[in-house]
């Protein structure tokens, strides 16, 4: 549910029950009064909600973001053993040169995969991924 959609069964609750409070013959408060009355409620609503999810949310998505990171890593920096000692060289380019199309198709699965592993289904996870990658593309 969006929040004008919220706002508007807030609005018709308000416009039953807000006569109730007002002396008869009295009724000065319009549908715009309601509907601003309304639109206040539920933004305090959702910003509180916002409030208590805050900090964890942030935690789970910071989680996320390093084991991402660490996955992308693994895909773009990989190390070519050293000859004869055993170390590792220097980092050589993917065995395939991506086009960047393709690497944002990558690092999108990725996350999905990460989001899935965190319990989130699979549906879900391609979606927020989706979002996630048309909100950084503007």
């Amino acid at each position: 549910m969006d929040t004008e959609a919220a706002t508007r069964l807030v609005a018709d609750q308000l416009s039953t029950e807000v006569y109730e409070l007002v002396p008869p013959g009295d009724y000065f408060i319009g549908p715009e009064m309601i509907d601003s009355i309304a639109n206040a409620l539920v933004a305090a609503f959702v910003s509180g909600l916002a409030a208590g999810l805050k900090n964890d949310l942030a935690e789970w998505g910071k989680s996320a973001g390093k084991d991402l990171s660490t996955r992308i890593r693994r895909i773009f920096d990989r190390k070519q053993p050293a000859a004869s000692s055993g170390e590792a060289g220097e980092p050589v380019p993917p065995a395939v040169d991506l086009p960047r199309a393709d690497v944002v198709d990558t690092v999108q699965r990725e996350f999905v995969n990460i989001l899935n592993e965190r319990g989130l289904n699979r549906d879900d996870a391609e979606r927020l991924a989706r979002v996630v990658r048309e909100s950084l593309a503007r």
